[in-house]
């Protein structure tokens, strides 16, 4: 068991090493794609690499974990990537240290961020909406995306957010 979690973190490590070189050279257009086809690549190649010395079973506890871990780090990148209204507040206190931030502050830096054009911007660079007649529309990812997050708040129960 102590051996297939060695080779997890190892696949694992060096598909973030991959993706760091990836991104030093050139910052990919779609980030998210980009994500899952290096931490696919790994697992297949760690498939690979388990069925030349191991059985079967260690390929599947390989994909659980190994799966895990990618979905999991990909979901969190989403929040370092992206510029989100509370991603720049909790860095800004950050930033100020123990004095922290003053509602003055606060209001000022909240002014000045674009919130809006930054999410407009990510999601046309996604391919999720598009503009036509100076309105955005939303392409055929886009539909079904919405479609999706839409059937999952019915079940839910959950009416507004975003």
């Amino acid at each position: 068991m102590f051996s297939i979690v060695v080779f997890v973190s190892i696949a694992f490590l060096a598909a973030l090493v991959a993706q760091v070189i990836l991104w030093r050279v050139q910052l990919p257009r779609n980030h998210f794609m980009m994500l899952l086809v290096i931490f696919v690549l790994f697992l297949l190649l760690g498939i690979f690499g388990l069925r030349l010395v191991a059985d079967w079973t260690y390929s599947l506890l390989f994909v659980q974990c190994y799966g895990v871990l990618a979905l999991s780090y990909i979901s969190f990148y989403s929040l370092i990537e992206g510029q989100s209204p509370s991603l720049s507040l909790v860095m800004a206190v950050h930033r100020k240290g123990a004095g922290g931030l003053s509602l003055v502050e606060v209001d000022e830096l909240m002014s000045i961020e674009d919130v809006v054009g930054i999410r407009i911007r990510e999601l046309e660079r996604d391919n999720l909406i598009f503009t036509k007649n100076s309105t955005y529309r939303l392409t055929r990812k886009g539909m079904l995306l919405a479609r999706l997050f839409g059937c999952g708040r019915r079940v839910l129960g959950i009416e507004k957010g975003g």
